[in-house]
Formats: structure tokens, C-alpha cells, sequence
């Protein structure tokens, strides 16, 4: 009886692999997946990949200083969507095209990124890209109050004008300064932890895999000649 229960397992599941013709479960050395399989396999790899290539590229463009920050939104939006990650999604969208505070992750990335403080009726919600372009804009105003000399019979007064100007256009431009900041903070948050998170696991899984393949040899070249002796010892 058990021979043939054995045969019919093997019959229906495959002569390459022992199955449990009870349960028509794989045993533990059954032969690695192929076709279909293999393929979604082969593209969740090529996902990962291609997931690590943009982390990498957001953290080299916000490390080099020299990206503007509306392209490194866009950028990070592209990560957040190749990983499917709903929250950054929302976020970035945001920092695209200005935020909602009638929203949970609007209201989290506004503290976040020092554009509220939580409990005020006023804050800085404009996109990324207005809040940038209004730091230059006011950049080039101070620098130019700053490059003024004062001159004439005049002078003392200008000199005063000229103080006054200078500190009062600085005190406007900096919580805008760590608006932008705090962005570029964030996005570097972000694209380190997808690029860890991504990393650590295409190492584990390669790990597991090598690790798997040899025991699976192993246990399949051992433990078929255990299942074959299995009907003979029955049937003594």
C-alpha cells in the first residue's frame, strides 16, 4: 500500500521531486521553482535594483549641493512611487504642489519640515519650488543692501537705512531658509532609509538563497535514498 500511494505521489507531482501523496505537499529537497515563478522572481530583482539606483541618485544629487530642490522632489516622488510607499507619495505630492493641512500627512510633513508649528493658524504651505524660488529672490535683495555704500553728506543716515534694511530683510528670509533646509533634510531621510531598507534586503535574501540552494542539495541527494528504501522496509 504504501508503494503505490508512493508511485501515484510521484505519478501526479513529478518524477524530479518526492511528494507526500497524503497531503501532495513538496518534500523538503523538492527542485527550485522555474517558469513564471522564476520570472516574477527575476523581476522583483530587477525592482530592487532599480529602487537602489534611484536612492542612490537622490542622496548623490542632495549631498552635491548643486540640484535645484523642486528636481530633487521630483526625484524623491519617483522613489517613493517605484517602492509604492503611500505616505512619501503623499508627501511629495505635497511638496509639489503645496500642502493641505486639513490632512494627517500634510499636517505631520508641516511640522516636519519647520513649515508650521503645529498650533497656529498661519505657516509656510506653498510648494517646494515657490518656497526656493522666494529664498533667491530675497537672497538677491540682501545681497544687494549688503553691497550698498553709503556716501555724501548723507552717509550716516544711509549707513542707518542700510542697517536697518539688512536686518530686516534677514530676519524675513530665515524661517524660509529652514523651510528649505528641513526639505532637503527630509528628502535625506528618506532616500537613506529606501536605500538601507533595500539594500539589507537584497543582502538577506542572497544570504538565504546560497545558504538554501546548499542545504536543498544536500538534504535532496540524502534524503532520496531514505524515501526510496521507505516501500521496501514496509513491506518487510
Amino acid at each position: 500500500m504504501i508503494r503505490q500511494r508512493y508511485v501515484r505521489g510521484r505519478a501526479q507531482c513529478g518524477a524530479d521531486r518526492w511528494v507526500d501523496p497524503i497531503h501532495l505537499t513538496p518534500s523538503i529537497g523538492e527542485v527550485p521553482p522555474s517558469g513564471p515563478r522564476r520570472a516574477y522572481l527575476s523581476a522583483m530583482s530587477m525592482n530592487k535594483r532599480e529602487i537602489i539606483r534611484l536612492a542612490k541618485e537622490l542622496l548623490s544629487a542632495i549631498d552635491g549641493g548643486g540640484v535645484a530642490l523642486d528636481l530633487l522632489v521630483v526625484k524623491a516622488l519617483s522613489l517613493a512611487r517605484a517602492t509604492s510607499d503611500i505616505e512619501a507619495t503623499e508627501w511629495l505630492s505635497c511638496e509639489m504642489t503645496g500642502y493641505d493641512s486639513s490632512k494627517a500627512v500634510g499636517r505631520r510633513y508641516a511640522i516636519l519640515t519647520a513649515r508650521w508649528d503645529g498650533t497656529s493658524e498661519t505657516g509656510y504651505f506653498g510648494s517646494a519650488a515657490a518656497i526656493a524660488s522666494t529664498v533667491g529672490t530675497m537672497s538677491q535683495t540682501l545681497d544687494t543692501y549688503k553691497k550698498f555704500e553709503p556716501s555724501g553728506q548723507h552717509a550716516l543716515a544711509q549707513l542707518s537705512e542700510k542697517a536697518r534694511r539688512v536686518n530686516e530683510w534677514a530676519t524675513s528670509i530665515q524661517p524660509l531658509e529652514k523651510v528649505v533646509s528641513a526639505i532637503r533634510v527630509q528628502l535625506h531621510f528618506f532616500g537613506a532609509r529606501v536605500l538601507m531598507e533595500a539594500q539589507f534586503s537584497e543582502t538577506s535574501r542572497s544570504i538565504f538563497e546560497r545558504f538554501q540552494s546548499a542545504v536543498d542539495a544536500t538534504l535532496a541527494s540524502q534524503a532520496g535514498k531514505v524515501f526510496e528504501k521507505l516501500p521496501y522496509v514496509f513491506e518487510r
